[in-house]
């Protein structure tokens, strides 16, 4: 007959086994949103290669007839310039984004102005106005993959929430010890299970809506011990404000326990 210790130690084992296989099943989860993400962003992100490079094959057709013209090889040298440097900042945005290994431990203003290159296509294809304010001009103690992340999930929902020539707004600022994002938009609004689960006073998402990743935006902004409030604020129906908190040094990010880990495998 099993020792008493025995079965407390068989216990452990298959618990934390249980835990390393929903670690496991959560990481892979992670990667797969942001995959979605960027299936998500891939049309639009084409259409803003292959349209410069549409003048640009122009551009060099122009420069091979008429480059003896001075006048003629400079505006078709800046023109050219003009439409590799839109590509190489498309290209760098995503990169930055997506790029394994890539996170740090400070967030940039051009961290955050990077995600409206990656959404301005899809509010473009439905007419959205975007409101882009971002005070953040310091470098912030905050990890930012996780503000990158959060915040285009955020941005893609609200520019999926506006209706056809609606408004989606981002406000960022440095408070005194955090980093305050605001994404706003003039949709129908939050269902508010969604919206309790964002705020942390629920844990269960509903699984009939079609949102990119509210489960993970949440995960990511626990993680960095930060808060998410859901609001209506000026003219718009739904504004998400998410707060990070700058890093404290030698302070290590709160660890995701089994119960938040449960909690992510049911929320999507």
């Amino acid at each position: 007959v099993p020792s008493e210790f025995g079965q407390i130690f068989d216990r452990f084992n298959a618990m934390a086994r249980a835990v390393s296989e929903r670690e496991d099943l959560a990481a892979h989860l992670a990667e797969q949103e942001k995959y979605a993400t960027l299936g998500k962003l891939a049309s639009g992100m084409a259409h803003e290669v292959n349209n410069p490079l549409g003048g640009l094959f122009n551009a060099l057709d122009t420069l091979r007839r008429h480059g003896g013209d001075s006048q003629v090889r400079e505006s078709t040298l800046n023109l050219l310039q003009r439409g590799l440097t839109h590509i190489r900042d498309v290209v760098r945005s995503t990169l930055v984004v997506y790029r394994p290994g890539a996170s740090r431990y400070v967030v940039t203003g051009t961290d955050i102005d990077d995600l409206r290159l990656l959404v301005e296509p899809e509010a473009a294809r439905k007419g959205i106005r975007i409101g882009w304010i971002n005070e953040v001009q310091a470098q912030l103690a905050v990890e930012a993959g996780s503000v990158r992340q959060a915040t285009l999930n955020l941005l893609i929902n609200a520019c999926a929430a506006a209706p056809q020539g609606g408004v989606v707004r981002l406000r960022a600022q440095a408070r005194e010890s955090s980093l305050v994002i605001e994404v706003g938009d003039d949709g129908p609004g939050l269902p508010p299970a969604i919206a309790d689960y964002l705020a942390s006073r629920s844990d269960q998402a509903s699984q009939t809506w079609d949102g990119l990743g509210v489960w993970i935006v949440r995960r990511l902004v626990t993680e960095e011990n930060g808060s998410i409030r859901v609001l209506a604020a000026d003219n718009l129906t739904t504004v998400i404000r998410v707060t990070w908190p700058f890093r404290q040094e030698g302070k290590a990010r709160q660890s995701v326990d089994a119960a938040n880990l449960v909690e992510a495998l049911h929320a999507n």
